[in-house]
């Protein structure tokens, strides 16, 4: 089965068979990103938060997530409890120049590392080298959440993020039938209304929502310096 965690699978599932996101779906995988890598950081220990929600790193980082340390930098750097706004709006800008790519670039690193990733041919004449989601990984992610959502395996926190995420996201069409999403969808909502998993939907929803808000109320000259941003993250 993956051992990976689920921001990573998430990835997995979000990119196509080149490697790549689909254009149109650019802006919801990254938000989930986003809220995925700060729920991995909170429900890991790595950060912690006050009785304001505001955010502090615990300086327990270890090699094992370096798929998070471009988030993890951002509140450790501050050196002062952040809220989630100044969260978003720290990380975002910090995409810009020197490291446009910092968590997707994380996250194929480690993809890479353990396994995840398959080397593909690209390009027009097929002369370039890049990596796409190993297939038996994909189809690993994917028997899981069936198991657990359909079957009687029981469900675990990490997958129900992971539909989650593969939910705001859109994208589970890639993977799953119009029926399955259906169910899906209807047993998260099942889930949330019990209360079950609510500490890991409610931060999830408040940092994906929280992305959402900047990015579309970003002013004009911001707003190309984001787009400029997201035209490299993405080549």
């Amino acid at each position: 089965m993956s051992n990976l965690s689920y921001t990573k699978e998430f990835f997995m599932l979000a990119v196509n068979k080149k490697g790549k996101i689909p254009y149109f779906s650019t802006t919801k995988v990254w938000y989930c990103l986003f809220a995925g890598s700060m729920a991995e950081l909170y429900f890991k220990g790595m950060i912690s938060k006050n009785e304001n929600d505001e955010f502090i790193s615990n300086n327990t980082f270890n090699d094992n997530n370096m798929h998070l340390l471009p988030l993890y930098e951002v509140i450790k750097a501050a050196e002062k409890p952040m809220t989630m706004q100044e969260i978003v709006r720290s990380y975002y800008k910090s995409c810009c120049g020197k490291k446009p790519a910092q968590l997707e670039a994380s996250i194929k690193d480690m993809l890479v590392l353990k396994n995840a990733k398959v080397e593909i041919k690209t390009g027009f004449l097929k002369s370039k080298i890049g990596v796409a989601p190993n297939p038996e990984k994909v189809q690993e992610i994917i028997n899981k959440i069936h198991a657990q959502f359909f079957g009687a395996d029981s469900l675990s926190a990490d997958t129900f993020c992971l539909v989650d995420l593969l939910c705001k996201s859109k994208l589970s069409g890639q993977h799953f039938s119009e029926d399955d999403i259906a169910r899906l969808k209807i047993r998260l909502e099942e889930l949330s209304a019990s209360g079950a998993y609510a500490p890991e939907k409610q931060l999830i929803d408040c940092a994906f929502n929280m992305s959402e808000k900047f990015l579309e109320g970003t002013p004009q000259d911001e707003e190309e310096d984001m787009l400029a941003c997201f035209i490299l993250l993405f080549m």
